[in-house]
């Protein structure tokens, strides 16, 4: 506060200049936004809907980011499997168990002599259930598993094949493609301009060499998605 400034004046500057500080630390910020209409070269549908949902975006790709650092996909396969098969052989032995399930409730409770210990077993079952679930939709998962620990990067196939795209149909009301430059034969068009800026500003890089994401690049995890 400077001499010349009431409480007042000062609270309501202060105040400014902390939220001006708060959304330049955005990453989706309105210099972002506005590079990203910029490069498409038409407005957002929706430009705090849009906000909301890339920050989610940036955030599950952090996420996928770490786990293609994690052990190659066999060993988490192999991890999985054996869970799952594990799970299902004792689900199923739970299904069917000798006099039924009340004279199984019947027998716990007269060896506890607690109810407490039936409803334990209950949750105990339906979390073998859960695990069963679960660790099987990660080995059915198609951009999941076969891309952990290689080359074939996981988080760059669900960012630039499938949650971008989504995206810019969402937010910018037209249908995801692209086309080629007739001089260069780069591939080009809105979508393509899209992703380009969108990963300048996430500042993702190839997995293979680290570099910028250049037009060929994005084509090619497209074509990976079937775009």
């Amino acid at each position: 506060m400077n001499d010349h400034e009431s409480f007042d004046e000062w609270s309501a500057r202060w105040k400014q200049e902390w939220e001006s500080s708060v959304e330049a630390s955005r990453l989706f910020n309105d210099a972002a936004l506005d590079r990203i209409v910029t490069a498409v070269g038409k407005p957002l549908l929706q430009r705090d809907g849009f906000v909301k949902e890339f920050e989610r975006v940036a955030k599950n790709y952090s996420i996928r980011c770490e786990v293609n650092d994690q052990p190659p996909d066999g060993k988490v396969r192999r991890w999985l499997a054996a869970n799952v098969s594990a799970a299902r052989r004792l689900r199923k032995l739970h299904d069917r168990p000798p006099g039924g399930a009340k004279y199984l409730a019947k027998l716990i409770f007269i060896a506890s002599h607690d109810r407490h210990n039936t409803s334990q077993l209950r949750r105990a079952i339906v979390s073998i259930q859960i695990v069963e679930a679960i660790y099987g939709k990660l080995l059915r998962e198609p951009y999941g598993l076969d891309r952990i620990g290689s080359t074939y990067s996981a988080a760059e196939h669900w960012l630039i094949g499938e949650a971008l795209p989504r995206v810019y149909t969402q937010y910018f009301g037209d249908e995801f493609g692209y086309s080629r430059d007739k001089v260069t034969g780069d591939p080009s068009g809105p979508g393509i301009r899209f992703i380009l800026e969108v990963l300048s500003i996430m500042g993702a890089t190839t997995p293979r060499d680290g570099k910028p994401f250049g037009p060929d690049a994005v084509e090619y995890y497209l074509k990976s998605a079937g775009h």
